[in-house]
């Protein structure tokens, strides 16, 4: 196939002489950490060269294209981008890349992943492309919320691989999503962020620290306290409130997006992984969940002292989520809330990236 030409990028088909680049990053360990293999030599690199030069158009079912990603200015080799046709009859892809690590936190990997959505659904008419990842590879999952993908599953320790169990995220969007603007990307792009944990973690206060460094910076921010979106009665049928929460907020979304707001700062507990996957559905961006963690006993004291119904059941509900284990291991990111709320807001705010380079 002709090479594709982006804003920075061209995305070319491998060649012979790409060994080097290629070898370059598949032979270091941190780029190996979170793949099924580990770094490779060069007789394994050489076989993987092997098959990308062999990979270069969809046909049918099985097949795979393997596209370099070089920088447009320099030609210099930084990665590699490539789509699989998984299932002819259910006209579904998987989305994969690797950049180098000197080249990561520039934006290629987005610009190139982009560039193959739109070859899957445009050029080859599929109807879903799914991207596959283990939940501790932050900056990946990052790529594929830029993309517009939602989370769908959330499989826990379902692989043994390199001497371990790991988990898998899969991450998916539609061709009607693609071609109606899920995808928002550039310094315009919007983003989000769940603060959870158990009752009493102060997930309210710690979204409200986050607001005011937001606000001192001049950026357009929304916070949202999920609780107050489901204050009512609307029929006892098990997770009523969490779907009169979900129906509520879509349209608050897009009215915040339509005033020109482009980062939300969520707070809830969620009790569990498919709460969790409902409120990723609903929401037209990316979303990182930061879960906030403090000792049950400080809980028990910042509780304990509350006299009102209200936080009497907080108490009962953190103990009760806590010995079954719900409503914790949820987060892309744990941050102990046991400190001053500055430093915490600080903390989360340096992981989402909100104020890099602005």
């Amino acid at each position: 196939m002709d090479p594709i030409t982006t804003e920075r990028l061209v995305l070319r088909p491998f060649r012979p002489d790409d060994f080097g680049a290629l070898f370059a990053y598949q032979s270091r360990l941190d780029v190996a950490t979170w793949l099924e293999w580990d770094a490779r030599t060069e007789d394994e690199v050489r076989v993987a060269l092997d098959k990308k030069l062999a990979s270069v158009a969809i046909r049918e079912e099985g097949d795979v294209l393997a596209l370099a990603i070089t920088r447009r200015d320099t030609g210099e080799l930084v990665g590699d981008v490539i789509l699989g046709f998984v299932s002819s009859e259910h006209r579904t892809g998987e989305i994969g890349y690797i950049v180098h690590p000197d080249h990561q936190g520039l934006g290629y990997t987005t610009e190139a992943c982009r560039e193959i959505l739109r070859i899957a659904f445009d050029d080859l008419g599929l109807h879903r492309v799914i991207g596959r990842l283990e939940p501790r590879n932050v900056a990946s999952a990052r790529v594929l919320e830029k993309l517009g993908m939602r989370r769908e599953a959330h499989f826990v320790e379902n692989e043994f691989i390199k001497g371990e169990w790991q988990s898998e995220a899969v991450y998916a969007i539609l061709d009607h999503e693609w071609r109606n603007g899920r995808t928002r990307s550039g310094p315009d792009a919007a983003d989000a962020v769940l603060i959870t944990g158990l009752f009493g973690t102060g997930k309210s206060s710690v979204a409200v620290e986050i607001a005011d460094i937001l606000d001192k910076r001049g950026r357009h921010y929304a916070v949202i306290d999920l609780d107050w979106l489901c204050w009512g009665f609307a029929g006892g049928e098990d997770g009523a409130e969490h779907r009169m929460m979900l129906a509520n907020l879509s349209p608050m979304i897009e009215n915040y997006l339509a005033a020109g707001v482009r980062l939300f700062i969520l707070a809830r507990s969620l009790r569990t992984p498919g709460e969790l996957d409902g409120l990723r559905s609903v929401l037209p961006m990316g979303l990182r969940v930061v879960e906030l963690v403090v000792p049950l006993e400080e809980i028990e004291r910042r509780l304990g002292t509350d006299v009102t119904t209200a936080r009497a059941d907080d108490l009962r509900d953190a103990r009760a989520w806590l010995a079954a284990g719900e409503g914790i291991g949820l987060g892309d990111r744990s941050i102990a809330n046991d400190r001053p709320l500055r430093e915490v807001a600080d903390e989360i705010i340096r992981f989402l990236g909100w104020l890099d380079g602005r």
